[in-house]
């Protein structure tokens, strides 16, 4: 019993208000893990989203380098915003 209270403290300081209020430290870490594969699932959708734009990424008719430069430059800064949210 005082290893459960030990672990819902620990685990309750990284839920948020509608989590929170769990009744045992199992059902706090079932909370977690399904959060957590959720979000790692998108990650991943995202990722071979950017694999698949960065595979067809090909220079355009009457293009310039620095404008070739610049359309990759966004597509990484882009995707990489998306992937830290």
């Amino acid at each position: 019993m005082q290893d459960d209270k030990k672990s819902t403290n620990t685990l309750t300081s990284s839920l948020s208000s509608n989590e929170f209020f769990r009744k045992s430290a199992k059902e706090i870490w079932k909370m977690l893990e399904v959060t957590h594969k959720g979000i790692m699932d998108v990650r991943r959708a995202r990722k071979h989203t950017l694999v698949s734009e960065y595979e067809v990424f090909r220079m355009k008719n009457g293009e310039t380098i620095l404008e070739l430069q610049t359309r990759f430059t966004l597509l990484v800064l882009e995707k990489h915003l998306k992937m830290m949210r």
